[in-house]
């Protein structure tokens, strides 16, 4: 669980002579409370090690205030490593805090805590006005990305949108690729596209999670895999909001990353099959409430009607007035319990979201298409 690592470039700012012995003066405290951790992480009592990690954490934080406000570019960024292998801890043992609290039945609220320092480093480091080459903002990305973690943890989302506002003000997104590490922008991303599929924006949710998706390599150089553990997790977002809009995925695809709980849905778009759709929303729907799409997949939904309508409109000879009743016992045979006012409540909510293009004649009970396009190939959509 901890994972603060020192790289090269820390030890040779460690070894510089020029480096304040106000440095030294901290670790050592830091040193004491992490093995401390260590000790407490080892008999598995996750809220005293939570506590001394969150205690690192506040000093840390005040020591890189005090850097900040004093100027001194030797104080700068070799602290970074340090600050994100602490917020990461620090997160972890919270939420395993939490759960055994949950079983003990005491209230969690550790990673609530946690939540509140972690915020307390990302505002140090976006406030910091010292020169490009020499500021903490360049820590600001991987610390807000714990944030994001933490929000979605604690199921309070809507507080992402105060941390992304100040970030985006000190930092513009064209500049993120050339500032900023691959591994923080691929977590960055990543969560982006999660937000937007949350706000219902699912052409920038799907433009997010695919520069995500592409900023981590495929292979290595013997042809390994790489990263699959992520690119899993950005799958299992990207492929319903792709659904949504239209783009059904290879069943070879669904094997790779192992998400065959979309296989069937797959298969419901391609047949309009809204029985098969039923089912399997039946048995993921508890699957797909903790990945946060059930709400994108039920919206698929309209996607498997879609299909089916266009399936009757063949079978009725491409004949752009369809029978209200056609429609109806389509729906009824593959198990929905549907009268005539429902259908045509869905009827007008299609045409209006733009899955397809007509009206409906209510006394004469028809659908009347568009004789150029009834069944629009189009991914914009209310």
């Amino acid at each position: 669980y901890l994972s603060i690592r020192t790289t090269p470039s820390d030890l040779s700012a460690l070894m510089n002579e020029k480096f304040s012995t106000a440095s030294f003066e901290i670790m050592g405290p830091l040193m004491e409370k992490r093995l401390q951790a260590g000790g407490c992480v080892a008999t598995r009592r996750w809220k005293d090690a939570a506590t001394l990690v969150l205690s690192m954490l506040n000093d840390i934080n005040g020591f890189m205030e005090i850097a900040a406000q004093r100027g001194d570019a030797l104080y700068g960024r070799w602290w970074l490593s340090v600050l994100w292998g602490t917020c990461r801890d620090v997160r972890i043992l919270a939420q395993q805090a939490d759960r055994e609290l949950k079983m003990h039945e005491l209230p969690a609220d550790t990673l609530k805590s946690t939540e509140v320092v972690i915020k307390k480093s990302f505002t140090i480091c976006v406030s910091d006005r010292r020169p490009d080459d020499q500021n903490l903002l360049l820590g600001s990305l991987e610390v807000m990305n714990q944030l994001f973690k933490c929000y979605f943890k604690l199921n309070t989302i809507r507080l992402c949108a105060n941390v992304l506002r100040t970030f985006e003000s000190k930092c513009r997104e064209k500049v993120l690729l050339s500032y900023f590490q691959m591994p923080h922008l691929a977590t960055y991303y990543y969560f982006l596209g999660r937000l937007k599929c949350f706000e219902g924006n699912f052409e920038e949710s799907e433009r997010y999670l695919k520069t995500s998706l592409g900023l981590m390599p495929l292979e290595n150089s013997i042809g390994q895999y790489k990263f699959t553990k992520q690119r899993r997790a950005i799958m299992r977002i990207l492929i319903p909001v792709r659904m949504l809009r239209g783009r059904i995925p290879k069943p070879q695809l669904l094997r790779q990353y192992g998400v065959l709980e979309y296989a069937d849905f797959c298969q419901a778009l391609q047949t309009g099959d809204l029985k098969m759709y039923r089912v399997a929303m039946e048995k993921n729907f508890d699957l797909f409430c903790r990945r946060g799409v059930q709400n994108v997949m039920e919206r698929v939904r309209m996607r498997v009607l879609k299909r089916l309508f266009y399936n009757i409109f063949r079978i009725n000879n491409r004949n752009s007035r369809v029978e209200l009743n056609l429609l109806l016992t389509g729906v009824n045979y593959l198990g929905e319990d549907m009268d005539m006012v429902e259908l045509e409540c869905l009827v007008a909510s299609m045409i209006y979201q733009g899955f397809m293009r007509g009206y409906i004649s209510h006394k004469k009970q028809i659908l009347v298409l568009s004789k150029d396009n009834g069944f629009p190939v189009s991914n914009n959509f209310v």
